[in-house]
Protein backbone atom coordinates (compact mmCIF):
# COMPACT_ATOMS: atom_id res chain seq x y z
CA UNK A 1 0.00 0.00 0.00
CA UNK A 2 1.42 3.55 -0.80
CA UNK A 3 1.96 5.78 2.13
CA UNK A 4 -0.21 8.27 0.76
CA UNK A 5 -3.14 6.28 1.14
CA UNK A 6 -2.78 4.67 5.12
CA UNK A 7 -5.62 6.49 6.67
CA UNK A 8 -4.76 4.33 10.23
CA UNK A 9 -1.55 2.91 12.00
CA UNK A 10 -1.14 1.00 15.22
CA UNK A 11 1.74 -0.49 16.94
CA UNK A 12 1.36 -3.92 19.17
CA UNK A 13 3.52 -5.14 21.65
CA UNK A 14 3.29 -8.63 22.02
CA UNK A 15 3.94 -9.74 25.51
CA UNK A 16 3.28 -12.57 28.19
CA UNK A 17 0.89 -11.07 30.69
CA UNK A 18 -1.52 -10.33 27.27
CA UNK A 19 -0.88 -11.70 23.94
CA UNK A 20 -0.63 -8.52 22.20
CA UNK A 21 -1.51 -4.86 23.38
CA UNK A 22 -2.53 -1.86 20.75
CA UNK A 23 -1.24 1.65 20.94
CA UNK A 24 -4.79 2.26 21.70
CA UNK A 25 -5.12 0.46 24.85
CA UNK A 26 -6.91 -2.39 23.55
CA UNK A 27 -5.32 -5.87 24.46
CA UNK A 28 -5.76 -9.91 23.31
CA UNK A 29 -5.42 -12.36 25.65
CA UNK A 30 -3.23 -15.33 25.46
CA UNK A 31 -3.68 -18.31 25.18
CA UNK A 32 -1.29 -20.62 26.51
CA UNK A 33 -2.33 -23.43 24.41
CA UNK A 34 0.54 -25.67 25.31
CA UNK A 35 0.75 -24.98 29.10
CA UNK A 36 -2.74 -26.46 29.17
CA UNK A 37 -2.70 -29.47 27.60
CA UNK A 38 1.01 -30.40 28.96
CA UNK A 39 -0.52 -32.41 32.04
CA UNK A 40 -2.03 -34.39 29.25
CA UNK A 41 0.55 -35.00 26.80
CA UNK A 42 3.14 -35.71 29.99
CA UNK A 43 0.00 -38.37 31.03
CA UNK A 44 0.52 -40.10 27.25
CA UNK A 45 4.19 -39.66 27.76
CA UNK A 46 4.19 -41.82 30.61
CA UNK A 47 2.17 -44.45 28.95
CA UNK A 48 4.88 -44.87 26.45
CA UNK A 49 7.63 -45.16 28.68
CA UNK A 50 5.37 -48.45 29.68
CA UNK A 51 5.22 -49.81 26.59
CA UNK A 52 7.65 -51.85 25.07
CA UNK A 53 9.91 -50.19 22.12
CA UNK A 54 8.89 -51.00 18.99
CA UNK A 55 5.79 -52.70 19.72
CA UNK A 56 2.93 -52.23 18.21
CA UNK A 57 1.18 -50.39 21.22
CA UNK A 58 4.02 -48.39 21.39
CA UNK A 59 3.83 -47.31 18.11
CA UNK A 60 0.03 -46.57 18.84
CA UNK A 61 0.97 -44.33 21.92
CA UNK A 62 3.22 -42.34 19.49
CA UNK A 63 1.25 -41.69 17.20
CA UNK A 64 -1.48 -40.53 19.98
CA UNK A 65 1.50 -37.93 21.23
CA UNK A 66 1.80 -37.06 17.84
CA UNK A 67 -1.53 -35.69 17.80
CA UNK A 68 -1.61 -34.26 20.54
CA UNK A 69 1.25 -31.80 19.32
CA UNK A 70 -0.46 -31.53 15.97
CA UNK A 71 -3.61 -30.16 17.82
CA UNK A 72 -1.57 -27.78 20.11
CA UNK A 73 -0.11 -26.50 16.82
CA UNK A 74 -3.39 -25.98 15.35
CA UNK A 75 -4.96 -24.21 17.76
CA UNK A 76 -1.75 -21.48 18.18
CA UNK A 77 -2.23 -21.46 14.40
CA UNK A 78 -5.68 -20.81 14.35
CA UNK A 79 -5.22 -18.15 17.15
CA UNK A 80 -2.87 -16.22 15.34
CA UNK A 81 -4.70 -15.94 12.91
CA UNK A 82 -7.57 -15.08 13.57
CA UNK A 83 -5.82 -12.20 15.27
CA UNK A 84 -3.92 -11.05 12.57
CA UNK A 85 -7.32 -10.63 10.66
CA UNK A 86 -8.70 -9.02 13.12
CA UNK A 87 -5.82 -6.50 13.13
CA UNK A 88 -5.69 -6.14 9.09
CA UNK A 89 -9.11 -5.41 8.93
CA UNK A 90 -9.07 -2.51 11.39
CA UNK A 91 -5.34 -0.63 10.05
CA UNK A 92 -3.48 0.20 7.23
CA UNK A 93 -0.27 0.10 8.59
CA UNK A 94 0.85 -2.40 11.97
CA UNK A 95 4.01 -1.73 13.75
CA UNK A 96 5.45 -4.80 16.03
CA UNK A 97 9.06 -5.21 17.51
CA UNK A 98 11.75 -7.18 15.19
CA UNK A 99 11.77 -9.51 18.38
CA UNK A 100 15.36 -11.91 18.84
CA UNK A 101 13.19 -15.22 19.42
CA UNK A 102 16.36 -17.13 19.64
CA UNK A 103 17.99 -15.07 21.81
CA UNK A 104 14.40 -14.44 24.21
CA UNK A 105 14.24 -18.50 24.54
CA UNK A 106 17.57 -18.67 25.98
CA UNK A 107 15.87 -16.98 29.12
CA UNK A 108 13.91 -18.52 32.11
CA UNK A 109 10.84 -17.54 30.74
CA UNK A 110 11.61 -19.80 27.71
CA UNK A 111 8.57 -21.98 27.95
CA UNK A 112 5.81 -19.20 27.82
CA UNK A 113 7.85 -17.42 24.83
CA UNK A 114 7.95 -20.48 22.99
CA UNK A 115 4.34 -21.39 23.90
CA UNK A 116 3.19 -17.81 23.03
CA UNK A 117 5.24 -17.83 19.31
CA UNK A 118 5.33 -14.60 19.07
CA UNK A 119 7.82 -15.41 16.07
CA UNK A 120 5.26 -17.42 14.02
CA UNK A 121 2.13 -14.63 14.44
CA UNK A 122 4.59 -11.99 13.00
CA UNK A 123 5.11 -14.05 10.16
CA UNK A 124 1.26 -15.06 9.92
CA UNK A 125 0.79 -11.15 10.44
CA UNK A 126 3.22 -10.27 7.54
CA UNK A 127 1.35 -12.91 5.05
CA UNK A 128 -1.99 -11.31 5.68
CA UNK A 129 -1.09 -7.80 5.26
CA UNK A 130 0.58 -8.89 2.14
CA UNK A 131 -2.48 -9.88 0.80
CA UNK A 132 -4.94 -7.52 1.79
CA UNK A 133 -2.72 -4.78 1.09
CA UNK A 134 -1.73 -3.50 4.67
CA UNK A 135 2.22 -1.91 5.83
CA UNK A 136 3.71 -3.78 8.17
CA UNK A 137 6.99 -2.01 9.71
CA UNK A 138 9.59 -3.68 11.67
CA UNK A 139 10.89 -1.82 14.57
CA UNK A 140 14.12 -1.86 16.91
CA UNK A 141 12.97 -2.99 20.11
CA UNK A 142 15.67 -1.68 22.39
CA UNK A 143 13.91 0.51 24.71
CA UNK A 144 10.66 0.68 24.00
CA UNK A 145 9.75 -0.83 27.36
CA UNK A 146 11.99 1.77 29.37
CA UNK A 147 11.70 4.95 27.03
CA UNK A 148 8.41 7.40 28.08
CA UNK A 149 6.34 7.62 24.99
CA UNK A 150 5.61 10.94 26.12
CA UNK A 151 8.63 13.48 26.58
CA UNK A 152 11.09 11.08 25.33
CA UNK A 153 13.08 10.00 29.13
CA UNK A 154 14.55 6.72 29.93
CA UNK A 155 12.15 5.30 32.88
CA UNK A 156 14.21 2.15 33.99
CA UNK A 157 11.49 -0.74 34.85
CA UNK A 158 11.70 -4.14 35.92
CA UNK A 159 9.73 -7.17 34.27
CA UNK A 160 7.68 -7.05 37.37
CA UNK A 161 6.89 -3.31 37.38
CA UNK A 162 3.77 -3.29 35.13
CA UNK A 163 2.81 0.48 35.43
CA UNK A 164 4.96 3.38 33.50
CA UNK A 165 5.29 6.41 35.78
CA UNK A 166 7.49 9.18 33.97
CA UNK A 167 8.93 11.12 36.91
CA UNK A 168 9.81 14.14 34.31
CA UNK A 169 6.56 14.86 32.49
CA UNK A 170 4.45 12.44 34.98
CA UNK A 171 2.58 10.48 32.48
CA UNK A 172 1.16 7.10 34.55
CA UNK A 173 -0.31 4.48 32.05
CA UNK A 174 0.33 0.31 31.46
CA UNK A 175 3.90 -0.35 30.45
CA UNK A 176 2.41 -2.62 27.25
CA UNK A 177 0.61 0.29 25.99
CA UNK A 178 3.47 2.77 26.32
CA UNK A 179 5.91 0.43 24.43
CA UNK A 180 3.02 -0.02 22.11
CA UNK A 181 3.13 4.13 21.38
CA UNK A 182 7.05 4.01 21.36
CA UNK A 183 6.81 0.95 18.49
CA UNK A 184 4.32 3.01 16.54
CA UNK A 185 6.37 6.19 16.76
CA UNK A 186 9.47 4.70 15.73
CA UNK A 187 7.41 2.93 12.70
CA UNK A 188 5.96 6.42 11.43
CA UNK A 189 9.37 8.07 11.89
CA UNK A 190 10.77 5.04 9.80
CA UNK A 191 8.46 5.78 6.92
CA UNK A 192 7.99 9.08 7.40
CA UNK A 193 4.07 9.56 7.37
CA UNK A 194 2.45 11.70 9.71
CA UNK A 195 -0.94 11.29 10.49
CA UNK A 196 -3.70 12.96 12.84
CA UNK A 197 -4.64 11.88 16.51
CA UNK A 198 -8.06 10.10 15.11
CA UNK A 199 -6.08 8.16 12.62
CA UNK A 200 -3.38 6.93 15.14
CA UNK A 201 -5.39 6.84 18.13
CA UNK A 202 -9.22 6.89 17.05
CA UNK A 203 -9.72 9.97 19.33
CA UNK A 204 -11.29 13.34 18.39
CA UNK A 205 -9.35 15.28 15.77
CA UNK A 206 -9.18 18.58 17.71
CA UNK A 207 -5.82 19.23 17.11
CA UNK A 208 -3.42 17.32 14.80
CA UNK A 209 -0.01 15.24 15.85
CA UNK A 210 2.41 13.79 14.03
CA UNK A 211 2.57 10.77 14.57
CA UNK A 212 6.35 11.07 15.11
CA UNK A 213 5.25 13.03 18.22
CA UNK A 214 6.66 16.28 16.44
CA UNK A 215 5.06 19.52 16.67
CA UNK A 216 2.42 20.73 19.23
CA UNK A 217 0.09 18.81 20.53
CA UNK A 218 -2.61 19.68 23.27
CA UNK A 219 -1.29 23.07 23.09
CA UNK A 220 2.29 21.85 24.58
CA UNK A 221 5.54 21.51 22.50
CA UNK A 222 7.35 18.36 22.14
CA UNK A 223 11.00 17.61 22.17
CA UNK A 224 13.30 19.69 20.16
CA UNK A 225 14.56 16.83 18.19
CA UNK A 226 11.51 15.82 17.45
CA UNK A 227 10.25 18.38 16.02
CA UNK A 228 13.52 19.10 13.80
CA UNK A 229 12.42 15.62 11.96
CA UNK A 230 8.92 16.50 11.65
CA UNK A 231 9.88 18.84 9.07
CA UNK A 232 12.81 16.80 7.54
CA UNK A 233 10.66 14.26 6.23
CA UNK A 234 7.79 15.75 4.35
CA UNK A 235 7.96 19.29 2.83
CA UNK A 236 5.55 21.72 4.12
CA UNK A 237 3.08 22.24 1.42
CA UNK A 238 2.90 18.49 1.62
CA UNK A 239 2.25 18.65 5.55
CA UNK A 240 -0.48 21.47 5.33
CA UNK A 241 -2.66 18.98 4.33
CA UNK A 242 -2.43 16.66 7.34
CA UNK A 243 -2.00 18.45 9.95
CA UNK A 244 -4.44 20.35 12.21
CA UNK A 245 -4.42 24.71 13.22
CA UNK A 246 -1.49 24.72 15.97
CA UNK A 247 0.65 22.37 13.69
CA UNK A 248 -0.38 24.35 10.62
CA UNK A 249 0.52 27.66 11.92
CA UNK A 250 3.66 26.15 12.83
CA UNK A 251 4.26 24.98 9.34
CA UNK A 252 3.45 28.39 7.87
CA UNK A 253 6.32 30.03 10.10
CA UNK A 254 8.74 27.41 8.61
CA UNK A 255 7.90 27.64 5.40
CA UNK A 256 8.49 31.29 5.61
CA UNK A 257 11.06 31.22 7.11
CA UNK A 258 12.69 28.66 4.37
CA UNK A 259 11.51 31.20 1.82
CA UNK A 260 13.65 33.80 3.58
CA UNK A 261 16.34 31.01 3.40
CA UNK A 262 16.38 30.73 -0.17
CA UNK A 263 16.39 34.99 -0.96
CA UNK A 264 18.84 35.50 1.52
CA UNK A 265 21.59 34.65 -0.50
CA UNK A 266 20.48 36.95 -3.70
CA UNK A 267 20.21 40.10 -1.71
CA UNK A 268 23.42 39.02 -0.47
CA UNK A 269 24.92 38.94 -4.20
CA UNK A 270 22.64 42.27 -4.87
CA UNK A 271 24.53 43.90 -1.96
CA UNK A 272 27.81 42.82 -3.25
CA UNK A 273 27.32 43.73 -6.60
CA UNK A 274 26.44 47.13 -5.22
CA UNK A 275 28.98 47.22 -2.73
CA UNK A 276 30.59 50.25 -4.15
CA UNK A 277 27.87 52.72 -4.58
CA UNK A 278 26.97 51.97 -0.52
CA UNK A 279 30.21 52.35 0.31
CA UNK A 280 30.56 55.78 -1.85
CA UNK A 281 27.30 57.34 0.28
Amino acid sequence: MPLDEVKTAVGIDVGLKEFLTTSEGKTVPIQQTYRKTQAHLARAQRQLARKEKGSNRANKQKNKIARIHQRIGRIRENFHYNTAHNLVKKYDLIAVEDLNIKGLARTKLSKSILDAAWGKFINILESVAVKCSVRVVKVNPHGTSQNCSNCGTKVPKTLSMRLHECPKCGLAMDRDENAALNILDRALNEVGLILSRQCVAGGTPVEATAAARGGLVDGQPRAARNFRWFFRWKPPSYCLQLTGENVTRALVCVSDLLSLAIEFPKCLRLLYSHKNTYLAR
